[in-house]
Formats: structure tokens, C-alpha cells, sequence
């Protein structure tokens, strides 16, 4: 992360915990979805979800009208090597209220925002863990800066 983005999230996750006394897992969670957004680079309007590979690449993968996150085909985003995954784990699909993820019950569940969930309504933001994956869902009108 460089410098400038560090410090911003530094000072808002500050001035935020003073405001409001929100937690320290809360300011973890904006330390991590600042670093992927920032290691992204320039992002679209278009509703995606980023991850980082194990090598440490961040990838997009956008939303569409609906993308399939499992670990073989028929999904559309394949982690074959994560064995906490179902085979077809969540969708996130598009709504005339936005996006929507549901679980696809799967073994181990499916969390927004450390919630287990069956169905739920995401937010710019929102970090989705299923099995040892974490992906931070976007939705943005602009870059930031």
C-alpha cells in the first residue's frame, strides 16, 4: 500500500474510532478493503468482486448479471484447490434493488461482513469470505482519489 493511501486510511480509521467508538475488527476490515482497492488500481462503475491469488495478484472479476463462485463448473469464478469451497458455493446476481448474494447451501456457509448468511443485499465495501477465500465487493461510480 503506498504511503498516501496508508495515511488516509490511518487518519480516517482515527478520526472514525473517535467518532463513533466503532471496533477495532471494524477499522481492520477498512485497513483491508483500503489495501485491495488500492493494489486494484483504477476501478470501473460496473459491480465486481476483487481477491488476491495466492501469489499475492489482486484479480477482478466482474459481476455481469450474475457470477457462480465454486470450485468446478458450472461456476463462473473456480477455486479448484480450495477444498472449504461447495462446488457451487454463492451466486451474486442483479436486482432492480441491486446486488444480491446467496448462499448456494453450501457446506461451510457463506459471511458477509463476518454474518453468516443465506441471502443478503450487498454494499459497496462489503467483504464475502467462503472457505478460505475473501472478496471485497465494489460497486463505484468513480476512482478513488
Amino acid at each position: 500500500m503506498d504511503d498516501e493511501i496508508e495515511d488516509w486510511v490511518r487518519d480516517s480509521a482515527a478520526t472514525v474510532q473517535t467518532a463513533t467508538g466503532v471496533s477495532p475488527a471494524l477499522l481492520n476490515r477498512l485497513r483491508y478493503v483500503a489495501a485491495i482497492v488500492a493494489e486494484a488500481g483504477p476501478l470501473t462503475a460496473e459491480p465486481q468482486l476483487l481477491y488476491r491469488l495466492p501469489t499475492d495478484k489482486i484479480c477482478c472479476a466482474k459481476i455481469g448479471h450474475e457470477l457462480l463462485v465454486g470450485r468446478e463448473t458450472p461456476a463462473t469464478l473456480i477455486f479448484s484447490d480450495d477444498l472449504r469451497l461447495s462446488r457451487q458455493h454463492f451466486r451474486i446476481h442483479r436486482t432492480p434493488d441491486g446486488e444480491r448474494i446467496e448462499d448456494l447451501q453450501s457446506r461451510n456457509g457463506t459471511f458477509v461482513n463476518s454474518l453468516k448468511i443465506t441471502a443478503h443485499g450487498l454494499c459497496d465495501g462489503d467483504l464475502i469470505k467462503a472457505g478460505h477465500q475473501i472478496f471485497v465487493f465494489l460497486r463505484r461510480e468513480n476512482e478513488l482519489g
